[in-house]
């Protein structure tokens, strides 16, 4: 059975600035039960990198691209 109680789901394109301002606002919510965040690159160019992130330890992070 899955744990989660909520998505998160983010779209962006070419914004960086603006998805770590809104994942930084994420991390320091207090929800306690499971919840995911899912970025979608809508085609950004460079496209993001969502291992270099670096919210791994503060959220469950999935990030999907796109062309």
């Amino acid at each position: 059975m899955n744990d989660l109680v909520a998505s998160v789901v983010i779209p962006t394109c070419g914004r960086p600035r603006q998805l770590l301002d809104c994942l930084e606002a994420l991390a320091a919510q207090t929800l306690t039960e499971a919840w995911e965040v899912i970025v979608v690159d809508d085609g950004s160019d460079p496209p993001i990198d969502f291992a270099a992130l670096g919210f791994g330890d503060k959220l469950r992070l999935r990030g999907i691209r796109q062309k």
